[in-house]
């Protein structure tokens, strides 16, 4: 019979390693026990730690794929409704499920929709627009007097725009009116920030159709409603890109034609 572990000539010099015993009895029979480890030790042990991990992992993995069987399954089947795909249109869907086409719930007394985009009321009008005119913003008129507005003391310039670039500004802004006016389906956006952090609380864009108004270039509104203003680029790129998406939201769909008015020298970043 062999020795135990536990004899003084086998005893190791650190007593944590003591802890296991092997016993070797008649018959071959080998057991390897532990007598001096906690539960805890046991269950803290480095093999112990990953089984238990991966263990966890699986069983979330498979409660997360029972869930989504089990909702997949109890959506209503209209496959053979609807020339056999399960759902043929977002619409058929909504009514299907008690919704009406604003995602307003049929069913309930709850009228919560189910988009932004469903809550927005556009007037016929708007939808028939089609021709994007932007004028893009290069500085902030601030001033009150119109007949003033090339001194360069109403604007909020940088050193290099001084000295005879606010009545390109102005140009730009009426030859953006004088393409709406002549477009009836066209919506002309002012487009530019606060591009710079010593402006006043307001951005470009407001300022240019201020602008506008003041010296008469544009009717007032109601008189006059295909204008409006993006108010979020800070370069050319943003312009042409904030605008595009400006002009989906005022009037449901993109356009198919865009006039940029500009400087020449940025034709090649602003021509897509």
């Amino acid at each position: 019979m062999l020795p135990r572990w536990s004899t003084p000539a086998y005893r190791s010099a650190n007593p944590n390693r003591n802890a296991g015993r092997f016993i070797s009895g008649a018959g071959g029979l080998s057991v390897f026990a532990f007598s001096g480890q906690s539960l805890n030790e046991r269950l803290r042990t480095r093999a112990r730690l990953t089984n238990l991990a991966v263990g966890l992992i699986l069983v979330l993995l498979g409660l997360s794929l029972f869930t989504n069987v089990a909702y997949w399954l109890a959506e209503p089947d209209v496959g053979s409704e609807f020339g056999g795909t399960r759902w043929s249109s977002p619409l058929q869907k909504l009514s299907k499920l008690g919704f009406n086409d604003r995602g307003t719930s049929l069913l309930t007394s709850s009228s919560a929709p189910i988009s932004i985009e469903s809550t927005i009321d556009r007037q016929a009008a708007w939808k028939e627009l089609d021709h994007l005119v932007m004028v893009a913003g290069h500085a902030i008129w601030k001033g009150t007097d119109a007949s003033k507005r090339e001194d360069d003391d109403d604007w909020v310039l940088q050193p290099i725009q001084r000295g005879g670039s606010v009545k390109t500004f102005y140009k730009h802004i009426d030859r953006g009116v004088q393409e709406v006016l002549q477009d009836p389906r066209s919506l002309l956006i002012f487009s530019g920030g606060q591009t710079r952090p010593d402006t006043p609380p307001t951005t470009e864009s407001q300022s240019y159709l201020r602008l506008a108004l003041e010296s008469d270039l544009l009717p007032a509104a109601p008189e006059f409603w295909r204008v409006t203003t993006e108010e979020f680029a800070l370069d050319s790129f943003e312009n042409v890109l904030f605008s595009l998406a400006r002009f989906k939201e005022m009037t449901g769909h993109w356009p198919e034609k865009m006039t940029v008015v500009g400087y020449e020298m940025k034709r090649k970043r602003l021509v897509l």
